[in-house]
């Protein structure tokens, strides 16, 4: 470029002046007046540097998105068992299910689903969770709608509450049940005898979350009470032992004949 030499030798170099004189005759079309360069004020500097200067995305401060969880519980002739499924906000899933070694019924098998993946979020770190499931009673007991309808109920709701602490954020959703398939596939593996898939986390639940984890006071074997028959009770069995060691009966006919019967 010209504007890199002296003037002076831009004068006296005859390309040079060529290519100015080709210069003015092309500007020569356009109306361009010179004028002496005014004072810049500081809000138009300000205004061209931020016009002028590659716009950046702002620092936002990282903050933990929703986790999803899904849950259901089965039972049947073979037993309970329950499915979750976790979906991370990178849309990663993690499968688990549990099989249930002892007695339980539709609603406590639901609550155990439940509970346990909220067990599970929590030593997964999860700060943000959203929680589906198909069975209203459940969902809605949790989300305060309907009163619970046993004792039990209500021990299970106050174990999830005290785990509903230790996240920033907790929402229930109650879902219809073709939209569960996940969690109802995990839930059914136990029951159908199907062989558990690679990556699908099992564990086993051999006693109910309300009993074992039941914060009370262990009475010592010498204060419990015992039932002590006084030796002026006559033993019910008795006659009956009599009637079948020894043929003994009764005096009374009406309780001969019932001993015999």
């Amino acid at each position: 470029m010209v504007t890199k030499f002296p003037l002076r030798d831009i004068l006296r170099n005859k390309e040079a002046n060529g290519h100015i004189f080709k210069w003015a005759i092309e500007l020569g079309t356009y109306s361009i007046e010179f004028r002496s360069r005014p004072t810049i004020k500081s809000q138009a500097l300000t205004d061209f540097i931020a016009e002028w200067t590659e716009i950046q995305e702002p620092i936002t401060a990282t903050c933990p998105e929703h986790w999803v969880m899904y849950f259901d519980g089965a039972l049947n002739i073979n037993g309970a068992s329950a499915g979750i499924l976790f979906i991370t906000p990178t849309k990663d899933k993690l499968r688990y299910v549990l099989w249930i070694h002892f007695l339980a019924s539709n609603n406590a098998t639901e609550y155990e689903a439940c509970l346990h993946g909220l067990r599970i979020a929590v030593e997964l770190g999860v700060k943000r969770l959203m929680v589906y499931g198909d069975y209203a009673l459940v969902i809605n007991q949790l989300k305060k709608d309907w009163s619970y309808s046993s004792e039990k109920m209500d021990a299970y709701c106050a174990k999830i509450r005290k785990l509903e602490g230790k996240f920033y954020g907790i929402e229930y959703y109650h879902m219809v049940r073709d939209q569960n398939q996940l969690a109802d596939q995990l839930s059914k593996i136990h029951s159908s005898r199907a062989a558990v898939s690679p990556g699908v986390f099992v564990q086993d639940l051999l006693a109910p979350s309300i009993i074992e984890e039941k914060e009370v006071e262990e009475v010592p074997l010498a204060e419990q009470l015992v039932l002590v028959v006084p030796s002026s009770v006559t033993d019910w069995r008795e006659q009956f032992i009599k009637y079948l060691t020894n043929a003994k009966v009764p005096i009374d006919k009406t309780k001969t004949e019932h001993v015999i019967r």
